[in-house]
């Protein structure tokens, strides 16, 4: 087989062994007419960064937390019993740390850093 000019293939070999190869001559330039007719349109690139469902978010930071893997797989399986993520307990752990810290509630966190404009 061989690239034409617009992305198809011929098959020369068919041409050359069968020169009466009837219907499946037929097919082969039906398929590089085809081609011709309806272009495959070029697959569109993908950003392998960001997945294609997420929309941006200002008011969130992404940051990263490293567990020993049995404070991992206690989280799972509370989160599992919860019928919740393991992301809700999380924040329900970051909630209670802020507060013995002397810090409003998440809420209140997260109005004023909006009143603020940011």
């Amino acid at each position: 087989m061989t690239a034409t000019s617009g992305g198809c293939y011929r098959s020369a070999s068919l041409d050359a062994c069968h020169p009466s190869a009837g219907e499946n001559r037929r097919i082969v330039l039906m398929t590089v007419w085809a081609c011709h007719l309806l272009p495959i349109p070029p697959t569109p690139s993908i950003d392998a960064g960001k997945p294609a469902s997420r929309q941006p978010r200002p008011d969130i930071v992404h940051t990263s937390v490293y567990l020993p893997e049995a404070a991992h797989e206690a989280l799972r399986e509370a989160a599992f019993k919860e019928r919740v993520r393991i992301h809700d307990i999380i924040m329900q752990g970051i909630e209670m740390a802020l507060r013995k810290r002397g810090y409003p509630a998440m809420a209140e966190l997260k109005a004023k850093s909006e009143r603020k404009g940011r």
